[in-house]
């Protein structure tokens, strides 16, 4: 309990920064979902909201992100991992998908009704169904529910519900590597919980005590002298802003459970749209802008427009303009993650911008990562009705556009002249590399971490270099083998004796 007397004396001198918040929001249970401290109740969030958060009860340790997608429905997927301490290795994960449904709102005599899945898809150790019921009066929030699965397996009843697929006579696994499933909802018997909420006059701050139905099965049965916590919990839940909820409770058996959530509202949120450049107008009139290397009226370091047509250029990966009376050409090199004709019509406006009056066919030479490509030769007039006149279609230019392998009858003296005056271009990436195995069933998580250094070296046109630097700096694939026996045909068989080495090259 002293654990909760210091949290209380550090929340309190924050209640001055919640006089926003709504006192009476309602707060997350361990598993993430709206309720008391280790049980569900019938609260909804509201529309939109997101929650993602962390809790700790002991072995587990949860991590859940979840969307109230209406003001009915939230949907949730969390990962619980199992783990003596919080942070020492992982032995066992247990997946599931948690979903909640309103169906009856609070009214002046009847309480608000909520129908909910815990691992409603998932593994076994987690799943449990309930229909929960809340109450508020004044400042006391009242919540009572039945809950089956997990949370039916201490002091449980008969099951109430007829059907023969949900007999209650038939015992129901709360364990096992096979996934629940639909014909696993609401079967086995039946358990009570119940619980009650307060909020303090301190705005945000809120006692929360419950009494639940779980008498963890699964893990009695797997240790024996598994110490499980008490039926009972109390704690509390702050919430000093109204995306933040933080939580701490006490079950007895010298168990603590702690939380920590955020839950801003994504229907709020207001979205820009990512910087980009905007298109390449094609301009009326044939203006004559041309610029080449013989002319002498700009200067490269005097004139921003110069310096403007250049970055231009570099950005649409245009080099080697050549414009002659008749033709516009030029060596256009593809970018990653780009469609091509997209590429191809932005040059094809830029190079028509600077062509001057006379040229009537715009050609690239097309390249990627250094590989030729074939020649696009496109009608400059074509672009002009489309584009100024709106007669004609992208899907006509493309019909009258030519694709040839590359005729210049110079094409010698001009790949001479790209191997010897084609800049080298130097790309560097860096990444850090996180691997992770989340179905290991006899090893629980493993992981590898490395960091990654690349450079590619593009020397002119035929040449092209690659070096990687691998540094691997974490790992517990020394686990991997422990269990299992020596395979015949492994598949990257050592990986980890791969990891092993510090540095790779």
């Amino acid at each position: 309990m002293s654990s909760l007397f210091l949290l209380q004396t550090c929340l309190i001198p924050l209640t001055a920064y919640a006089s926003e918040i709504n006192n009476r929001a309602p707060s997350l249970n361990m598993m993430g979902e709206i309720g008391l401290n280790t049980i569900p109740s019938a609260r909804m969030s509201p529309e939109g909201t997101l929650r993602v958060g962390l809790s700790r009860t002991a072995p587990y340790t949860h991590a859940f992100a979840g969307l109230q997608m209406t003001d009915r429905l939230y949907m949730g997927l969390r990962q619980t991992s199992e783990s003596d301490r919080f942070n020492s290795e992982t032995l066992h994960l247990y997946p599931g998908l948690d979903v909640k449904y309103l169906l009856h709102r609070e009214s002046h005599y009847v309480p608000q009704i909520a129908i909910g899945l815990q691992s409603a898809l998932g593994h076994k150790r987690m799943s449990a169904e309930y229909l929960s019921l809340s109450k508020r009066y004044e400042n006391f929030d009242f919540t009572f529910g039945f809950g089956w699965g997990r949370m039916a397996s201490r002091m449980s009843l008969p099951n109430p519900v007829l059907t023969k697929a949900f007999d209650g006579s038939s015992k129901r696994s709360l364990d096992g590597e096979n996934p629940n499933a639909p014909r696993d909802w609401f079967g086995g018997n039946m358990g009570l919980f119940g619980g009650v909420e307060y909020n303090t006059p301190l705005n945000g701050l809120a006692v929360k005590a419950d009494w639940n139905s779980d008498a963890w099965t699964a893990e009695r049965a797997a240790n024996p002298s598994f110490k499980a916590p008490s039926p009972w919990s109390v704690g509390l839940s702050y919430r000093p802003t109204d995306w933040l909820d933080a939580g701490v409770a006490y079950a007895g058996n010298q168990s603590i459970m702690a939380r920590l959530t955020l839950t801003p509202n994504v229907s709020k949120w207001s979205f820009t749209d990512a910087e980009k450049h905007a298109s390449i107008p094609l301009l009326a009139g044939r203006p004559d802008e041309k610029i080449s290397d013989e002319d002498d009226d700009y200067d490269e370091n005097d004139t921003d427009e110069f310096g403007n047509k250049i970055r231009t250029e570099d950005r649409l990966g245009l080099t080697r303009i050549l414009i002659n009376p008749k033709t516009a050409e030029a060596t256009l090199s593809l970018q990653n993650n780009i469609p091509t004709p997209y590429q191809i019509g932005e040059a094809a406006r830029y190079i028509s911008n600077i062509s001057g009056r006379t040229p009537e066919q715009i050609t690239f030479h097309m390249r990627r990562a250094g590989l030729k490509g074939m020649d696009v030769t496109l009608n400059r007039p074509d672009l002009e009705r489309a584009m100024l006149r709106h007669h004609g279609s992208s899907e006509e230019i493309w019909h009258t556009t030519e694709f040839k392998p590359d005729t210049n009858p110079n094409y010698l003296s001009r790949l001479l002249g790209e191997m010897g005056i084609s800049p080298t271009t130097l790309k560097f990436k860096f990444d850090i590399l996180n691997d992770v195995s989340l179905s290991e069933e006899d090893s629980g998580l493993l992981y590898r971490t490395g960091l990654r250094l690349e450079l590619t070296k593009h020397f002119a046109r035929h040449f092209l270099s690659f070096q990687s630097l691998r540094i691997n700096l974490a790992d517990n694939l020394e686990k991997l083998n422990e269990y299992r026996t020596l395979a015949l045909t492994p598949v990257r068989g050592d990986v980890d004796m791969f990891t092993q080495h510090g540095l790779l090259i």
